[in-house]
């Protein structure tokens, strides 16, 4: 008896180590590439990590906290959909928060620097291709290009916390992500 309840610990102290450690974009990257497998097969690991440790525990989630769930998951679904490239001018460019923000943040730099009088090179790259000077008017392009890709993602995802903040039912939270995921899969296909 005391083996397995020693075992069952372990287990759920496992769990837990498992879940911190994918609780967000960055983490979610290193674990995936640490492990070996591809970061869209996380969020479903994810979610089956925390059925399990539930169980063991032997918790039941209320209507809230099964939203809160809900919604944690289309936003983990969300950053899968921003791992597909976008294509510009012939080559592929990547859309994760991480690289919105890189490109954000030079294009802001970029103004800063005209304005001062003392303008910078600007660099960007491709997918698996080394960064290349650009000029500010087609950076600027491949910015909108991917605020248009990115965009009716993000709307998708706000559209479906909103939707699942109003189920009255665990079925209908499910529902709603199901909903959501072949939205989000159409919408990533267009």
């Amino acid at each position: 008896m005391d083996m397995e309840k020693t075992e069952h610990e372990a287990r759920a102290n496992a769990l837990r180590q498992l879940i911190g450690n994918t609780s967000d974009d960055y983490s979610m990257r290193r674990y995936a590439a640490m492990s070996g497998i591809s970061i869209t097969e996380l969020p479903a690991k994810r979610k089956a990590w925390i059925a399990e440790l539930r169980e063991l525990d032997g918790h039941t989630l209320s209507l809230d906290d099964i939203k809160v769930e809900a919604i944690a998951e289309t936003k983990e679904l969300l950053t899968v959909a921003l791992e597909t490239p976008v294509e510009f001018n012939g080559k592929r460019y990547s859309v994760t928060l991480e690289k919105q923000n890189l490109l954000s943040a030079q294009l802001g730099l970029f103004g800063l620097n005209t304005q001062a009088g003392t303008p910078v090179p600007l660099h960007w790259n491709a997918t698996g291709e080394p960064c290349e000077q650009w000029d500010f008017p087609d950076l600027l392009a491949l910015s909108n290009r991917i605020a248009m890709h990115v965009t009716p993602l993000a709307q998708l995802q706000r559209e479906a916390e909103m939707e699942i903040n109003k189920c009255k039912t665990e079925e209908k939270v499910r529902a709603a992500i199901t909903e959501y995921a072949a939205a989000l899969s159409s919408g990533i296909s267009e």
